[in-house]
């Protein structure tokens, strides 16, 4: 069998496998998201926090222009997209939700864990950002609760107004 058909196979294959992980770890962390009251906001991790992993991308795209041999190009085009489809399983498996009562956040894969913290048992709210995290529009935001427990929600879009979000809840319910 020619050398550049397997190659061909091999990459819609392993594109194909990961293309269905993606959607059925979709459908398994959507399932958490039932709640019985509206949802304010949903967030997940900032695509900007990925930047490392879409640099690691460009490069091997542009390495194509630069190794003689189709077979070689082949495979290097389909690792960059199941690079691609990888970063948007681990972007899809973290979700933060704001609901009228509680803040709910869902993470996992194989496992799911899914923690609810009530804005009457909210704290202390602490922000943080690096000059880095401002120039790409995310932040990092720890809730502290009344019993001492503290949880970090990091690389959050748009975390000022999700806190203020909070902050007003917490403020309507005590």
């Amino acid at each position: 069998m020619n050398i550049i058909l397997i190659t061909i196979l091999a990459g819609i294959t392993l594109n194909l496998i990961l293309i269905g992980l993606y959607f059925s770890f979709h459908r398994m962390i959507k399932k958490y998201e039932v709640v019985h009251e509206q949802i304010l906001k949903v967030a997940k991790r900032a695509r900007a926090s990925y930047i490392l992993p879409y640099l690691f991308f460009l490069i091997i795209i542009a390495s194509v222009f630069y190794i003689p041999g189709i077979e070689y190009k082949l495979g290097l085009v389909f690792i960059a997209i199941a690079l691609l489809i990888i970063i948007e399983i681990s972007h899809d498996n973290k979700r933060l939700l704001l609901t009228e009562n509680q803040i709910t956040y869902i993470e996992g894969l194989f496992s799911y864990t899914a923690m609810m913290i009530e804005y009457k048992d909210i704290e202390i709210i602490t922000l943080k950002d690096t000059p880095l995290d401002k120039f790409l529009g995310y932040g990092d935001f720890k809730i502290r609760t009344i019993g001492g427990e503290e949880y970090t929600f990091n690389k959050i879009p748009k975390f000022i107004e999700i806190k203020n979000l909070i902050e007003q809840k917490k403020i309507s319910k005590n």
